[in-house]
């Protein structure tokens, strides 16, 4: 699922040139199979139908807040490493080597990414990165439910943190506007931040600060 999530993102960066001539209903069906393929992997045979589904919106939801979560060098790679870092004590705790595994190389890969992708960047993520970041959310979330119950759902997401709040945000100031979710604009809360500060570093760092406090919320209420 990982590196389908990686490849579907290859080809939208790839054609992200032709986007006005790509049918935005094309890439909506690509994200719901993805989703079902994600729901499918999760053991569907064990979820009623309503779980399934809402397993499959969340994901859906966390793929799109990753990726838009990518509007500034440095951004998301930075939050997901601090967000990796927060599944990694929540699962070093429980003693699940792989998920350990699995959360340490997520922040891992990310803080190495950093080195390259903070301003001004000589690697960028694009949207293979975004959405390979955002379902590895979602497997994360989903196996923090599996270990601690539905009630470490609202906690999971706050491991996530500044992504799930601007994408909740954004969702909603485009649908009270009349504006479709998925299309796109320069009004996500970092672009606020950035125009307040007038800096790419204080940004990030404001940014990062403000995730590692969801963060920090986050293991506190699992722990």
């Amino acid at each position: 699922i990982l590196i389908i999530a990686n490849l579907f993102g290859l080809i939208d960066d790839i054609f992200w040139q032709k986007r006005s001539s790509i049918n935005l209903f094309v890439k909506i069906l690509f994200q719901i199979a993805l989703a079902v393929l994600f729901v499918y992997s999760q053991a569907v045979g064990e979820l009623s139908l309503p779980t399934a589904l809402l397993t499959g919106f969340a994901f859906l939801f966390i793929l799109n807040a990753s990726n838009m979560q990518d509007g500034l060098d440095g951004l998301l790679s930075g939050i997901a490493c601090i967000s990796a870092s927060g599944f990694f004590i929540f699962f070093l705790l429980h003693g699940h080597s792989l998920e350990i595994t699995f959360s340490a190389l997520l922040a891992g890969v990310t803080i190495g990414f950093l080195v390259f992708n903070f301003p001004p960047a000589r690697l960028f993520m694009g949207d293979n990165g975004s959405y390979l970041i955002g379902t590895a959310f979602s497997i994360l979330v989903l196996l923090v439910i599996k270990e601690a119950g539905i009630r470490a759902l609202l906690p999971a997401l706050l491991l996530i943190g500044m992504p799930i709040v601007n994408g909740v945000f954004v969702c909603i100031r485009r649908l009270t506007a009349g504006k479709s979710p998925l299309v796109g604009d320069r009004l996500h809360l970092y672009d606020m931040i950035h125009a307040a500060v007038s800096s790419p570093t204080r940004t990030l760092t404001l940014n990062y600060v403000l995730h590692a406090l969801f963060v920090s919320i986050g293991l506190t209420l699992l722990l």
